[in-house]
């Protein structure tokens, strides 16, 4: 397992940098807990490779994230933050049949374990070791943006949305079938009329 320390400076030009793969794998999380994985990406070293099959540590200073997304801090707001990482134990990644190498679906966690330090202000966070290569060591078929572009956000479907178009941004466009797309940002089942989706 790697550990990796946060940047000192942490500010809103910081980059969140996914693979294709993870950009287009179904899971579904609040808009909080979004934003926390977010925040959490952008600590990450991108420049780092990671051998296979290594999990990697991430430390989170709970102020720093609040600061960011202009959440106000209280006595709660370490539980809350529990609360968000919980979430992110609990759900599972899907990534597509033409995603994966033997053309069946994958399925993997956010994260493998979370570590608080209560009265400290921070938490560890170890991401799952399948999810590290969508992470880390990127040089093709990954998408990246900045917290700024993103923290103002109030829907995880716009979040989610966002990152569907930027994925696409040099080429212009991009064509979604309706249930695809619905599936995509967390909207499956609901607003059968377009023009209420739309």
């Amino acid at each position: 397992m790697n550990t990796q320390q946060p940047p000192v400076e942490l500010d809103r030009l910081s980059l969140v940098t996914k693979s294709n793969a993870l950009i287009n794998a179904t899971f579904d999380l609040s808009l909080r807990a979004n934003r926390f994985l977010a925040f959490a990406i952008s600590l990450l070293d991108q420049r780092e490779e990671i051998p296979p099959g290594q999990s990697i540590e991430i430390e989170i200073p709970v102020l720093e994230f609040t600061r960011m997304f202009e959440i106000e801090a209280s006595g709660s707001t370490y539980r809350e933050i529990e609360a968000l990482a919980d979430q992110l134990q609990r759900k599972i990644i899907t990534l597509q049949p033409h995603q994966t190498l033997k053309g069946s679906r994958a399925k993997f966690g956010i994260v493998k374990r979370a570590d608080y330090f209560d009265g400290e202000g921070r938490i560890s966070l170890e991401f799952d070791k399948d999810l590290v290569p969508h992470l880390l060591g990127l040089k093709e078929q990954f998408t990246s943006y900045r917290l700024k572009d993103v923290y103002r956000f109030g829907s995880v479907h716009t979040w989610r949305l966002y990152e569907l178009l930027r994925q696409y941004k040099g080429i212009g466009k991009r064509e979604f079938d309706v249930d695809e797309l619905k599936a995509k940002i967390g909207l499956a089942g609901l607003y059968d009329r377009v023009g209420n989706l739309k």
